[in-house]
Formats: C-alpha cells, structure tokens, sequence
C-alpha cells in the first residue's frame, strides 16, 4: 500500500504482482458508489506481458454478483497507459453488510503473470 504515479497522477493504492484477492467488508449507505482506479505500473508498460484481468464482485446475502470485468494490457495497447477510473453503483445494497471483492488474474486465455504489476488506486465507497 501506497503512492503510485500513473501517467502523472498518484493515488495512494494497494499494489499487487500475482493473482489476487482483496475482499472488503461495509454496510452500504444510501446513494452508495464504489469509486476505484485500476491500472499497471509504469514499469510493466515495455515489458513483455498480456495485461491484467481485474475483475470486482459483491457478495450481499449469500449471492455473488459481478460488477465489473477489464483486462488492461499497457505491453498490448499503449491507450491503456492510464488509470482506468470506475464509479460502481452500489445503491441496491443499501442498508445491507457486504463484502466488495477487488480480484486480479493473468489476461485471458493462456496468459501468463508475466510483468503483471496491477494496481487498484484509491478505492473509496461515495455517497451522491
């Protein structure tokens, strides 16, 4: 955890290299938003690599919904060589005790973790 600079924004982020999961647990207020940022770091952008599968769920009376799907790939395609910024309505859970699941994977297919630096910058839960 920390700053990272992206294309010459810093957020203070959680950083990670392999496959991972980070799962926080709230109770959703009214007019609730999930407000995240995800990207690679700089120092994978010319590195052999095939992106990062970031993926956000929720998990609210024993269901699991997914939210939302992306796989940045900055070695692939330089127009990923930015923070991808993400407002997620969270409403429908209003009132209820979550659990808002941050995952990360290799790219699709046989993709490998080669030079897989994600990062999700500056997750915050906003109300509107």
């Amino acid at each position: 955890v920390g700053d990272v600079t992206i294309a010459g924004r810093a957020l203070k982020s959680i950083s990670v290299s392999q496959a991972s999961r980070i799962t926080w647990k709230e109770t959703i207020p009214k007019n609730a938003w999930l407000d995240v940022s995800l990207g690679l770091k700089e120092e994978a952008w010319n590195k052999t690599g095939d992106g990062v599968l970031f993926f956000i769920s929720i998990t609210a009376a024993g269901k699991n919904a997914e939210l939302v799907s992306l796989i940045v790939n900055p070695f692939g395609n330089p127009a990923d060589r930015q923070w991808y910024p993400l407002m997620l309505d969270l409403s429908p859970y209003a009132g209820q005790e979550v659990e808002v699941i941050f995952n990360t994977r290799a790219g699709a297919g046989d993709a490998t973790a080669d030079n897989d630096l994600a990062v999700w910058g500056a997750p915050s839960i906003v109300t509107r």
